[in-house]
């Protein structure tokens, strides 16, 4: 169950409500108040949330509060709301959105190490892959060896998908064994120590077809493309775009088969700005930390995906993953 935290801003002071047992070393550093709630009990059960909620309520009634208060309601539990209600609110929900788009280098840290644990979990399920193990073998496989890299908080998000039901949008794995020839897409989306990375390989068992390597070439291809545009200032449309016209060229109408988006940023949630799709005018900043996730869907042949992280910089774009993409493993 999650422990929420809340944060409460007042002129120059400031007021962390957080589960007992937290580091919150750093918030006093920072002149922060804080004020802990019970979130477990060895003798009977807690509901953290409730908990959570009851301490920030009674701070609500006792704060300074000026004016109109400031609240990102997006992720404001509805009792805090009411709390609110004695008080003019304005939702600041938008502004945080779009603060968050560029990371610090705190944060950036902190996303790099969720890639390279991530990377390291892909390259242990490719290893794996081979005709008679399970989808749900080989993803629990992946979940393995991310438990064995993260000592922190880690939330598991993913999906993985065999054959032709690589073309459904967010399968989960199951007891379906991999027979030569199949496809096999892996897409992981863990949450460690509090970030987000979001990579995804697609692999086949024993050697590709012709058209299983074109269609994978069109992918990496339009995930070329892309990288060879973003910089700051660069509209999240505008990638779209590129990322569907290259696989276009290569795979025709198919080219079009993608009915997701083209990418998003990434952060403290696996979907955040800016946003890379059709009607996006998100922009690129220098900070923004970046999922591509190009694909190629045709219902009974299978799909194609692949999807690596990048921190926009000053000129461009670094790749934040190293995994081979290949469609072959160990390639």
């Amino acid at each position: 169950m999650d422990t929420p935290s809340f944060l409460a801003l007042i002129d120059d002071r400031g007021w962390l409500v957080a589960p007992e047992g937290t580091d919150i070393s750093s918030a006093i550093e920072c002149g922060i108040e804080v004020e802990c709630y019970r979130a477990y009990d060895p003798t009977t059960f807690v509901d953290p949330q409730s908990e959570a909620v009851a301490v920030m309520s009674r701070l609500i009634h006792r704060l300074p509060w000026r004016s109109v208060v400031g609240v990102e309601t997006q992720l404001l539990a509805v009792e805090l709301g009411d709390a609110l209600g004695l008080v003019e609110r304005a939702d600041l929900a938008e502004a945080i959105a779009a603060w968050r788009v560029r990371r610090d280098p705190t944060e950036i840290a902190a996303v790099r190490a969720a890639v390279n644990v991530v990377d390291r979990a892909l390259e242990s399920a490719a290893a794996l892959v081979r005709p008679g193990i399970t989808e749900r073998e080989l993803f629990e496989a992946a979940t393995e060896a991310l438990r064995a890299e993260v000592h922190g908080s880690l939330k598991i998000g993913g999906n993985l998908a065999s054959g032709g039901r690589t073309c459904l949008d967010g399968p989960l794995p199951t007891d379906r064994r991999l027979g030569r020839g199949d496809l096999v897409l892996l897409d992981l989306y863990p949450e460690v120590d509090g970030y987000v990375a979001d990579l995804c390989r697609t692999w086949v068992v024993g050697e590709p077809s012709l058209t299983q390597r074109i269609r994978h070439e069109a992918v990496e291809k339009a995930l070329q493309a892309a990288k060879a545009i973003m910089r700051p200032g660069v509209i999240g449309k505008d990638i779209d775009a590129v990322l569907r016209a290259s696989m276009c060229e290569i795979v025709g109408p198919l080219g079009s088969s993608m009915s997701h988006h083209g990418g998003h940023g990434v952060g403290l949630f696996a979907w955040e700005r800016p946003w890379i799709g059709s009607a996006s005018q998100d922009r690129l900043t220098e900070g923004s930390i970046i999922a591509i996730e190009p694909g190629i869907y045709e219902p009974g042949w299978g799909g194609i995906r692949i999807e690596s992280n990048f921190l926009v910089t000053d000129v461009g774009v670094e790749q934040l993953d190293s995994s081979p993409r290949s469609l072959t493993r160990g390639a």
